[in-house]
C-alpha cells in the first residue's frame, strides 16, 4: 500500500485472548494467536452472530475459490467494518478475516 507506516509484527506470548468483530457485533473469541506477516491468526471459538458468513467462510477458504464468484449472493459492503479488539477494549481494522471449518482463522489489517 503506497504511502503506509510498516509496522511490526506483534509478539504473541500465548496467553492473549482477542475478539473478532463487525461492527458491534461479537462474531467469535480468538486464542492461540500466531502471526505470518502480514497475516495474524489463532483458534476461534465463533458466536451464533457469525452463523450469516459460514458459507461464504467454507467457499473462500478452499484452495483455488478466493478469486471466483460464489454461488450465492454476497453483501456489497462484505468487506467493511471488521475489527479485532484486545483485551485493553483496543479496536484495528481489519480486511473480512478467512475462518476455516477447523477453527482456524487469520487475518490481516486495513
Amino acid at each position: 500500500m503506497s504511502g503506509s507506516v510498516s509496522r511490526p509484527m506483534p509478539l504473541f506470548t500465548g496467553k492473549e485472548c482477542l475478539r473478532l468483530f463487525r461492527g458491534n457485533e461479537a462474531i467469535g473469541k480468538i486464542t492461540n494467536l500466531d502471526s505470518d506477516y502480514p497475516w495474524m491468526g489463532g483458534k476461534i471459538e465463533l458466536t451464533v452472530a457469525a452463523d450469516k458468513y459460514k458459507n461464504l467462510w467454507e467457499f473462500w477458504t478452499i484452495e483455488g475459490n478466493r478469486e471466483k464468484e460464489p454461488p450465492f449472493d454476497i453483501p456489497e459492503d462484505i468487506d467493511e467494518d471488521w475489527f479485532i479488539e484486545d483485551e485493553q477494549g483496543n479496536r484495528t481494522q481489519i480486511e473480512f478475516p478467512a475462518v476455516h471449518a477447523d477453527g482456524e482463522v487469520w487475518w490481516r489489517e486495513y
